[in-house]
């Protein structure tokens, strides 16, 4: 590990569950850019993306294996060891496993400042995870400053974990909108594609296959729907998790070249662009802590259907802008779907430009920024 300059503001970065982000290296770039000296430490494969990310940036990074919980307390021990030669000034925390040991070391060392970013909302509480519960609470106490990624995690901080309001600081998570936007208002789109979209109707979507995304309702719907409109077409983009094998199950009741499963996509702008309809309907209005996924598809202005979760409770009149479904009904999705296909769905607006621009990358760096470097 390479001494860190004295006189400029020493941060150490710790990075867990996260295989490329755009958003965590524009923040580390932009504190490089404003005299921060960064070290940053990521704890997962030594495939991972962000790695050569990083590199790019002209940071090193060091990559520690991780290796289950029984392999905890030697990564704790090395972290402290890091933690303690680098002596930085301010720890910077993303990922759960990366802020309970980071944070953990970094009060036993008294670093002055201690960062995590909350990326989740009610997940411990609602689960009814003790330990899990019990951990978020020790890590808000520990902490110097929580930045929760929406109004909603900021609740949940306050209401069901006591956590200090002083400590919190809401920063939104960020997309390159120009990359989105420019591929809304491109027309240069070849005829035989024109022609393809008339004959097929593509639905997408993207989330994690887990039961709180509400995956099982979208093949639900889906199925009935296919079975009126052979015409369309489903692509799912998003990691395996508990809820894969019952969607599969659902699905397996049609023919297979009526939908798509995989787990990645390489481009998520021109993924959108390809779709006649977008779906993303998370089960409650707290089992998004953001969502992402909302925002990329209204800055693509992709026809959509939505429940409320996340950051969407903070889109003031969101029925203008996409359908809005109750949650858990394959019914609706169903009826939204086929109205577009019908051609009889009610026309929506696009969002304004100024409420997307709190979304931008840049502006989400610069606010990481003020906050780390103080």
């Amino acid at each position: 590990m390479r001494k860190l300059i004295s006189g400029n503001p020493r941060i150490l970065a710790i990075l867990s569950e996260v295989d490329a982000s755009p958003q965590l290296v524009s923040i580390l770039a932009k504190v490089q850019a404003g005299g921060g000296v960064i070290e940053v430490i990521v704890i997962g494969s030594n495939k991972s993306k962000i790695l050569s990310e990083l590199e790019s940036l002209g940071v090193r990074p060091i990559n520690l294996r991780s290796r289950g919980k029984y392999g905890s307390l030697p990564l704790f021990l090395l972290l402290f060891f890091y933690i303690f030669r680098a002596k930085p000034s301010t720890v910077f925390t993303s990922g759960q496993f990366a802020t309970i040991i980071g944070i953990f070391c970094a009060k036993v060392l008294r670093v002055k400042k201690r960062i995590f970013i909350r990326h989740y909302s009610n997940f411990h509480i609602k689960y009814k995870k003790r330990l899990g519960n019990l951990l978020d609470r020790a890590v808000n106490f520990l902490a110097t400053d929580i930045v929760a990624v929406s109004l909603l995690v900021k609740k949940v901080l306050i209401e069901d974990e006591n956590a200090r309001s002083e400590k919190i600081r809401v920063i939104y998570n960020g997309i390159d909108l120009k990359r989105f936007q420019r591929i809304a208002v491109s027309n240069e789109i070849p005829r035989e594609e024109i022609e393809t979209r008339v004959k097929v109707f593509r639905i997408g979507v993207i989330s994690r296959m887990t039961e709180l995304k509400g995956i099982e309702y979208i093949a639900k719907a889906f199925v009935r729907l296919h079975g009126e409109f052979p015409q369309t077409r489903l692509h799912i983009v998003g990691a395996h998790s508990d809820s894969y094998d019952s969607v599969l199950n659902i699905l397996n009741s049609i023919e297979s070249d009526a939908f798509v499963i995989e787990e990645s996509n390489n481009s998520i702008p021109d993924f959108l662009w390809g779709l006649d309809a977008f779906v993303h309907v998370p089960n409650g209005p707290e089992d998004e802590s953001f969502g992402l996924v909302y925002i990329e598809a209204l800055a693509a202005a992709v026809p959509s259907i939505f429940t409320v979760s996340g950051i969407l409770n903070e889109l003031p009149n969101a029925g203008s802008y996409a359908t809005i479904v109750p949650y858990r009904d394959p019914e609706a999705i169903y009826r939204g779907l086929s109205d577009q296909i019908k051609g009889v769905s009610i026309p929506k607006i696009e969002v304004p430009r100024p409420w997307l621009e709190q979304f931008s990358l840049s502006f989400m760096a610069s606010k990481y920024s003020e906050l780390i470097l103080g």
